[in-house]
């Protein structure tokens, strides 16, 4: 998985260096296009590491998912057979990233929702599709693993 160059920006999601180049292009007169182009380039280089795909899913799950789900369990009493193990996603229907973000998204019992009924993320706290994507990919890759087991 590739690296983005960005950064956060209130705590609130990520920019890479091409959602940076957009924001300055729209932001700025047409005559400093190219001045935004070099400020995206400067700004990849300048401002924090380099933020991989698989870094972002071990980071929201860890401040989002972790305190229910640590180490690819279930601390709700009732739902404890329903682990993040590779053999209850399958056995519950969560063995592929569009059925995990779904899940995210809609949330199950007293598993949060993060997206409303209509499709449109709840304000507030709210993970990016990014955010998602990244914590299905991360929560199949250590599930395949056995979670470091």
């Amino acid at each position: 998985m590739g690296g983005v160059a960005g950064f956060q920006v209130s705590g609130r999601g990520h920019l890479g260096a091409t959602r940076l180049h957009s924001l300055a292009a729209h932001s700025l007169p047409s005559a400093t296009a190219s001045g935004a182009a070099a400020l995206a380039a400067v700004a990849a280089v300048v401002l924090p590491h380099a933020v991989s795909a698989a870094d972002l899913g071990e980071a929201t799950f860890n401040a989002r998912c972790a305190a229910c789900h640590a180490g690819g369990g279930n601390i709700i009493g009732y739902a404890r057979g329903k682990t993040l193990q590779a053999n209850d996603l399958e056995k519950n229907g969560f063995s592929t990233a569009d059925s995990i973000v779904q899940l995210v998204k809609q949330g199950k019992g007293t598993m949060p929702r993060y997206y409303s009924a209509d499709g449109s993320p709840l304000p507030g706290g709210s993970l990016s599709d990014d955010e998602i994507q990244a914590v299905a990919t991360f929560v199949l890759d250590r599930a395949a693993g056995g979670w470091g087991k």
